[in-house]
C-alpha cells in the first residue's frame, strides 16, 4: 500500500465524516443505492481514489441497542469496479424501458426489482445465493447464466400451465421482461468488466433478432437460445391469424397446450410448428410465402439441432416465449388477410 501524505490523510478524513453523516448529496461522489441497494449512499470523490477499499456490510437490527445480525460481508472493493457495475446498471435502465415498451409494461413497475443490483441478483439466483453472488461482481469475478435460465424456465412453465388465464399470460410477459434484463445485466458485465466471453453470450440482442425475423430470415441454426426464440416469433405470427380465422380461438390453449400438457422443446416442434399448414388448411387460413419457407427451414434446423436442444431445454423454452411475446412489436398491424383482426386480440388481452 501506498502511504498518505498529509493532504491526502485529511481529505481522506473529510470524505468519510461526510459519509458517516450522509451529506455526501452536497458534493460530488460515485453513488451506490444501485449497486448495494442502499438508499441515499453516495461515495464522496475524496474517497474513490484507486488506493482505497471498500468494506460493504448488510445487517438488520439496531446498532444503539446492540442488537445487530449480520446478514453479509463484502471486503475489499474497487471504488472502480462498483463504478463500472453502476455505469451498467444505469445503461440497462434503457434497455428496461423498451423491452417494457414490446411488452405493453409500464417501466416504473420493475425498475426497482431489475435495475437494483441485489433484487436482479435475487430474482435470477434466489435470495439464498443473493450475497455471494454481489461479492463476485463486486470483486469483478465471472457469475453464471445457467441458474438464472434454469429459474425463469420454471417460472414460465407455471404460467404456461395456467395459460387459459389472462393473468397468467401477463405473467408470462413480465417473465420474459426479467430473463432478457438479466441477460442484458450478465452479457455486459461479463464483456465490460470481467472481459471475458461465456458460454451463453452467442445470442444476439432481442431487436437484432426480431427485425431478421420480420425480413424473413431463415438463418435458425446459430445457437439454441436463437432457435427457441425463432420457434415463438414463428408461432405468434401464425397464431394471429389462427386468431381471426376461429373467431378468438389461442393456438397455444386450442391445440398445443390441451388438457394440462406441459410445454417441452418436442411439444413446440411436434404440435405447434410441424402441423401448421395443416392446421391452416382446416380453418381456411392462407400462409404467406414468407412464412412458408420459415417454417420450412425451422423444421430442418430442429432436426439437426435437437441434440443440443434436448441438453438445454431450459435456454430453449425462455427464449422461446421471448420471442413469441415480443413478436407482436414487430409484427404490428395486418399486412394480409389472415391477419387482419391480430391487432384486436392484443387490443382484448390488455383491456383484460
Amino acid at each position: 500500500m501506498v502511504p498518505l501524505d498529509a493532504e491526502a490523510e485529511k481529505r481522506f478524513a473529510d470524505g468519510l465524516e461526510a459519509f458517516r453523516r450522509q451529506t455526501v448529496y452536497l458534493e460530488r461522489g460515485l453513488p451506490l443505492e444501485q449497486v448495494l441497494g442502499l438508499e441515499q449512499t453516495v461515495l464522496p470523490e475524496t474517497l474513490t481514489d484507486a488506493r482505497f477499499r471498500l468494506t460493504v456490510l448488510y445487517y438488520t437490527g439496531e446498532v444503539a441497542r446492540k442488537n445487530v445480525h449480520l446478514l453479509a460481508v463484502v471486503e475489499d472493493v474497487t471504488p472502480s469496479v462498483a463504478q463500472a457495475v453502476d455505469e451498467l446498471l444505469v445503461a440497462l435502465g434503457e434497455e428496461v424501458a423498451r423491452l417494457c415498451q414490446a411488452l405493453q409494461l409500464s417501466p416504473a413497475r420493475y425498475e426497482r426489482q431489475l435495475l437494483c443490483l441485489p433484487p436482479l441478483l435475487a430474482m435470477a439466483y434466489g435470495y439464498g445465493y443473493v450475497w455471494q453472488a454481489l461479492g463476485r461482481i463486486l470483486h469483478r469475478q465471472p457469475i453464471a447464466l445457467s441458474p438464472m435460465v434454469r429459474h425463469a424456465a420454471l417460472r414460465m412453465q407455471e404460467c404456461a400451465a395456467r395459460w387459459q388465464r389472462d393473468d397468467a399470460r401477463w405473467a408470462m410477459r413480465e417473465e420474459v421482461l426479467r430473463y432478457l434484463v438479466f441477460r442484458a445485466f450478465w452479457q455486459a458485465y461479463m464483456r465490460k468488466v470481467v472481459q471475458r466471453k461465456e458460454e451463453g453470450a452467442d445470442m444476439r440482442p432481442w431487436p437484432e433478432l426480431l427485425n431478421e425475423l420480420k425480413a424473413g430470415s431463415l438463418d435458425f441454426a446459430r445457437s439454441v437460445d436463437e432457435l427457441g426464440f425463432a420457434a415463438g416469433y414463428l408461432v405468434r405470427a401464425f397464431s394471429r391469424g389462427y386468431w381471426w380465422k376461429t373467431k378468438g380461438k389461442d393456438f397455444l390453449t386450442h391445440r398445443v397446450l390441451t388438457f394440462g400438457s406441459r410445454l417441452t422443446p418436442d411439444a413446440v416442434w411436434r404440435r405447434a410448428i410441424l402441423p401448421m399448414p395443416e392446421y391452416a388448411v382446416r380453418v381456411g387460413l392462407p400462409l404467406r410465402e414468407e412464412l412458408r419457407r420459415q417454417h420450412g427451414a425451422w423444421l430442418l434446423a430442429y432436426r439437426q439441432m435437437e441434440p443440443e436442444v434436448q441438453k438445454a431445454r431450459d435456454a430453449f423454452l425462455a427464449a422461446f416465449w421471448a420471442g413469441y411475446h415480443l413478436a407482436d412489436s414487430v409484427l404490428g398491424a395486418a399486412e394480409a388477410e389472415g391477419e387482419g383482426v391480430a391487432a384486436d386480440e392484443s387490443a382484448a388481452m390488455a383491456e383484460a
